[in-house]
């Protein structure tokens, strides 16, 4: 039960449910006031407007989302005006629709916003290109319409007034939660001592899901002035919250070790148990602090304090003395350092507690760094030469819109053959199930097959039970409500209760005093073929597999975990250690490791034979996500001691890890010879040699320059893993370079 009412919190707090709620209000609100007036079908009208215009009105800068609603509520005018005035023979409607649908389909190369509201404009036309209205009515639908864009703009403007951090703090919420579930299976590595690479895989999965969070809260903060100008302390809060989940989910990643060591090592104790249980724990910890931030209340207080990290410091201990031995000091080390870092955990997770209560005295503006943020974002360009350039059959979304256009052409002629009822439901089918993306188109039409099959059935049953006016206006509301929110979480699950209430919705409205039988079979059968035309033409004209896609993505992987390393590695020589720099290295590795996983997953989904290498990509994720879990550990040592453990006699090592990483990304671009032989280096010697000088400089030591030695050798350990993961990197490079 705990978990359900964890994902039912979730939800009810998410600003997917509070999207899907304002929708449904903005919707039924001008059909409900207009029907009062029996002017009910002028309702269903506006409601088109304003289901356009809220597309690409999904969470993101408000300044963004205005404008783009603003170009929409334009667009879906001209467009209801111009297929009434043109579309009055075949040949001018199959053009209009060529050209529309390619069209409103490229404009998607500027972004997943723009792409919404060409998704807006092609939903107007599909719906109006066959209306057959006289001028008057004409003028008068597309008036219509846009009011209703007008309206839901207004909603939606007024809706931010009242509550401008609303969005942002259900976004921050989000991300927390996500963090909190890689936190839970980061606990799984010390609870299990098998399957580790498939727990790495997972954590890689999972990489990829807190790195989307984190672009959209990115997004949100630093492109809203008002925030990141601190003028509020609201604002300022928000900011904070999100900087230190940022730092805390790179302190999760800090805690990589060799875990097949420790519990080879530790397993005639619990240690690794309780160590994996405390763990876990903070990450239910967080997970009600996110669900405090999403519903905007006060997150309950810490369960564990000092104590916590007290009793699990005094178990460590009285097992150390009990068990410890030549053989497993190592790992008894590599705890201690872990429970440092759980203690770190503990009051990040505290401090998130606090920001909670928004207490005027936890934050000020001299607490906030005054650093660019604009450079933590990808900035947007909409220049027309980046069209042109997409205008090749090499371009993924040059292939989409050519087939969409091809689909949607084949539709309206196939539904002029066999007219059914409603010819813009197989338009609109098309519409949303094709996607640039191979996996994606494929999962959208499974997902909304199942979908109108399970809502046709279910509303059928409900028809059949009921005809009670109130009964079925509520179940109507409802399912909208849940359809809406649920549209970009559980598609299949939306779909079934967006049927349900469309099915309810022309039974009110008794259009054509059709038989709501009738009306079940052609939802179904419309859906059928839409689904079909869609697949077909997806393997006629296939998108650019991500196959082709996986050097690039390799090749910018190993190149921003070098530039990571290489910063952080040379700041324990003495060089200049700047904490913006170091941010934005660290920004620049977590993104093209999580672009990498999340195109290798689609990649997954794609059909066998273009799944090629499988196996050596995704070993390449697999070894590159180690890599960057453990140069974050590394920069943890840094920012942690600062200059304490400085030494030109990290170069050697440092030096020859560079080396092999800048010899995969050679080998992936050609530039060097598949057998080409690296300068074999003996590292092992060269860390003994690193060693000693270490603990010359202890034995010189006085108790005015203090040192700890298993810190100072734990930057030692964490260089010698790096090493060797990167000759890993090297192998597996080799591996997919031959294939």
């Amino acid at each position: 039960m705990k978990d359900y009412r964890y994902i039912f919190n979730k939800f009810i707090t998410s600003y997917y449910f509070y999207e899907g709620l304002r929708l449904t209000i903005a919707i039924l609100l001008p059909i409900f006031l207009l029907g009062h007036y029996d002017l009910i079908q002028y309702g269903t009208t506006m409601a088109l407007g304003v289901l356009c215009t809220s597309m690409p009105d999904n969470a993101g800068p408000i300044h963004h989302r205005r404008i783009a609603m603003m170009y929409t509520v334009g667009l879906i005018f001209l467009i209801s005006l111009i297929c009434g005035v043109l579309a009055k023979g075949y040949i001018i409607v199959l053009v209009m629709l060529a050209v529309f649908s390619f069209a409103f389909s490229m404009i998607g190369v500027y972004g997943t916003r723009t792409g919404a509201v060409g998704l807006a404009c092609m939903v107007a036309m599909s719906i109006n290109i066959d209306q057959r209205l006289e001028l008057k009515e004409t003028a008068i639908n597309a008036l219509l319409i846009a009011a209703g864009g007008a309206w839901y703009f207004l909603v939606s403007t007024v809706v931010h007034r009242i509550r401008p951090y609303k969005l942002v703090q259900q976004a921050l919420g989000d991300c927390m939660l996500e963090t909190a579930e890689y936190i839970k299976i980061k606990a799984s590595f010390f609870l299990e001592d098998s399957g580790l690479n498939d727990k790495y895989k997972q954590l890689a999965d999972a990489h990829v899901l807190v790195n989307q969070k984190q672009t959209l809260v990115r997004e949100m903060l630093f492109k809203t002035r008002s925030i990141v100008k601190e003028s509020t302390h609201i604002g300022r809060v928000l900011l904070m919250s999100f900087l230190d989940t940022i730092d805390l989910f790179e302190r999760i990643m800090t805690s990589q070790r060799q875990y097949a060591a420790l519990h080879f090592h530790l397993s005639d104790t619990h240690l690794m148990t309780a160590f994996g249980n405390g763990i876990l724990k903070l990450g239910n910890e967080l997970q009600l602090i996110g669900l405090s931030f999403q519903s905007g209340v006060k997150a309950p207080k810490s369960q564990f304090n000092d104590r916590f990290i007290l009793e699990l410091e005094n178990y460590l201990k009285d097992t150390k003395e009990k068990h410890l031995n030549e053989s497993n000091a190592n790992a008894y080390e590599s705890l201690e350092h872990i429970l440092d870092n759980i203690a770190d955990l503990q009051k990040r997770i505290e401090a998130l507690q606090r920001y909670s209560t928004y207490d005027p005295d936890i934050v000020t503006k001299d607490k906030i760094n005054t650093q660019n943020f604009n450079e933590y974002v990808d900035k947007s360009d909409f220049s027309i030469k980046i069209l042109f350039d997409n205008l090749n059959f090499d371009s993924g979304i040059f292939r989409h819109s050519i087939r969409v256009s091809l689909a949607i052409l084949s539709g309206y002629i196939l539904s002029l053959v066999m007219p059914i009822g409603h010819d813009y439901w197989i338009l609109l089918t098309i519409i949303v199930i094709l996607k640039p993306a191979f996996a994606l188109t494929q999962q959208r039409n499974k997902e909304r097959l199942i979908g109108t099959i399970a809502g046709a059935f279910i509303a059928g049953i409900l028809l059949y039970i009921t005809n009670k006016y109130y009964v079925l206006l509520s179940i109507l509301i409802v399912c909208m409500i849940l359809a809406y929110s649920l549209v970009r979480t559980k598609y299949w699950l939306s779909i079934t209760f967006m049927t349900i209430f469309i099915v309810l919705g022309f039974y009110f409205l008794k259009v054509g005093e059709q038989n709501p039988n009738d009306l079940l079979k052609e939802r179904v059968i419309d859906t059928i073929i839409g689904s079909v035309i869609s697949i077909t033409f997806l393997y006629l004209i296939p998108p650019k597999w991500e196959k082709y896609n996986m050097h690039d993505l390799a090749v910018k992987t190993i190149q921003s975990n070098k530039s990571y390393f290489t910063y952080i590695a040379h700041a324990f020589m003495g060089e200049r250690f700047d904490t913006h720099t170091f941010k934005l290295k660290r920004k620049e590795s977590y993104v093209a490791l999580a672009n990498f996983g999340d195109s290798f997953q689609r990649m997954l989904s794609e059909p066998k034979k273009m799944q090629q290498n499988g196996d050596y990509i995704h070993q390449m994720v697999v070894s590159n996500y180690m890599l960057a879990s453990h140069i974050a550990t590394l920069a943890a040592l840094k920012t942690d001691y600062k200059n304490a453990y400085n030494s030109s006699s990290f170069e050697t090592i440092i030096k020859n890890t560079t080396q092999n990483l800048q010899y995969c990304i050679n080998l992936l671009n050609n530039t060097v010879p598949p057998d080409f032989e690296l300068r074999k280096l003996n590292i092992n010697t060269e860390l003994n040699l690193l060693k000693e000088d270490i603990s010359r400089k202890l034995d010189a030591a006085t108790t005015d320059t203090p040192i700890h030695y298993s810190s100072y050798m734990e930057v030692v350990e964490q260089l010698e893993i790096i090493n060797r993961i990167s000759i890993d990197v090297i192998k597996v490079t080799r591996n997919f370079h031959s294939v």
